[in-house]
């Protein structure tokens, strides 16, 4: 039986050497390139994986609703400004982490999904 033991030196691409283990004279030397496919996308979620989330709050005060949003590409997405359409409500909408603080621009890295709630500031019935 014969094996090959291999050397692999990563740039961007690789060299690969095989040596045949019974005679090492015998090798063969090829260069083959590496081509990296960069994927992007959000995933924006309810708390039940539904593209839906249900939120309240108190008069006077702001009313929430929870979201997760995931990169489901295969990089990371620095400085995701989200912008919200008019709502009946009003398009003042603020998004805020698990632990309460206010972000006006999400980081997220390849496959990595954070909880957050959305807030309307200042919940009135009109």
């Amino acid at each position: 039986m014969h094996r090959a033991r291999r050397w692999v030196q990563i740039q961007r691409f690789l060299i690969l050497e095989l040596f045949l283990d019974d005679d090492t004279n015998i090798s063969v030397t090829t260069t083959l390139p590496i081509e990296a496919n960069r994927t992007r996308g959000l995933s924006l979620r309810g708390p039940d994986g539904t593209a839906f989330s249900e939120g309240y709050g108190l008069l006077g005060s702001k009313a929430s609703a929870w979201i997760i949003i995931e990169n489901v590409g295969n990089a990371p997405e620095n400085q995701i400004a989200i912008s919200w359409d008019s709502t009946d409500w009003g398009s003042n909408l603020e998004i805020y982490d698990s632990q309460g603080n206010e972000e006006n621009a999400i980081v997220l890295g390849p496959g990595e999904s954070k909880d957050m709630t959305v807030r309307l500031p200042q919940f009135q019935i009109m």
